[in-house]
């Protein structure tokens, strides 16, 4: 049976590491997250951000562990396994270091991962990863450290700097040539309302091959007495007296009374009993209707 003989444990504990202090066989310190047992007889360096280049040779780990040291900041000494929280995540210290000005992904592992709305995305903001934003009609969470990346322009790598979270609607209004509209948004153009599959700035939902827009709904939008000077849209509906028309093909001076590709007939009438008013119009709740579904969606 072995002989056990409590004098020769020896492990002593010393609390904090210091420095310029003499340190013996068995003494046990803590530094950082972790404590160590001391294995040689020597005098500690000067300063602790010196330890893992100076002193690290005259120790054995003891135990491992884990410090939450709070928010990252500059200028600050961090030792293995001490944990900060940068953005919305918490990191792992591993590989000791001095801070500098920028937050240094290369020197942490993710601990726990974490989410904060920040509003509408802001070309002015520095995001971190975790954060998350409105762009559009869609919401996106940021993947890495980023400014001035636009969202659904940074999405596959080499520039995945974010990833859409939820895919949505956001109702602009009636469409506009000069407007950049991004993933999302909604408008309308004529009668119809679209939504945007890209961004897109100068591409008219109705142009002939186009990509970028997708329809929701075939809605009304009275436009009043039939003009020849008037471009009208799918959805426009006018009246030509004596009924009232409904465009079904983008048109310049086609007359609905013979331009059967054109128009189409929407309510036929006399001069006295034709809808010739937007009130009339939303007595009969196809304009109500059409909005009711767009805004709706």
């Amino acid at each position: 049976m072995a002989d056990f003989r409590l004098g020769r444990l020896k492990f002593k504990w010393k609390g904090d590491w210091a420095g310029s202090t003499a340190y013996v066989i068995d003494d046990i310190v803590k530094f950082g997250a972790n404590s160590y047992v001391c294995t040689t007889n020597h005098t500690s360096t000067a300063n602790d951000t010196d330890w893992y280049t100076n002193d690290l040779s005259n120790w054995g780990l003891h135990l491992e562990g884990v410090k939450n040291v709070g928010d990252w900041t500059v200028n600050t000494f961090y030792k293995l396994n001490d944990v900060v929280k940068f953005g919305n995540t918490l990191y792992l210290v591993t590989t000791a270091h001095s801070s500098s000005s920028a937050f240094a992904a290369s020197n942490f592992s993710e601990y726990v991962g974490g989410f904060q709305f920040e509003d509408s995305w802001s070309n002015l903001t520095a995001y971190q990863p975790g954060d998350v934003v409105s762009f559009g009609g869609y919401t996106y969470i940021a993947k890495q450290q980023n400014n001035n990346k636009q969202p659904n322009q940074y999405l596959n790598a080499p520039n995945d700097f974010w990833d859409v979270l939820t895919t949505g609607f956001s109702v602009i209004g009636d469409y506009s040539s000069l407007t950049t509209y991004a993933p999302g948004n909604i408008v309308q153009f004529g009668g119809y309302a679209y939504v945007a599959k890209t961004t897109t700035v100068g591409v008219a939902p109705n142009q002939l091959g186009q990509t970028s827009w997708d329809l929701v709904i075939k809605g009304f939008e009275w436009k009043g007495v039939w003009g020849s000077a008037t471009t009208y849209y799918p959805g426009d509906v006018v009246f030509r007296s004596p009924s009232t028309y409904i465009n079904i093909l983008e048109s310049t001076n086609n007359d609905p009374l013979t331009s059967s590709s054109n128009w189409e007939l929407f309510t036929e009438g006399t001069n006295s009993a034709s809808l010739v008013t937007q009130d009339q119009l939303n007595d009969l709740s196809v304009k109500a209707l059409g909005y009711a579904i767009t805004f709706g969606v």
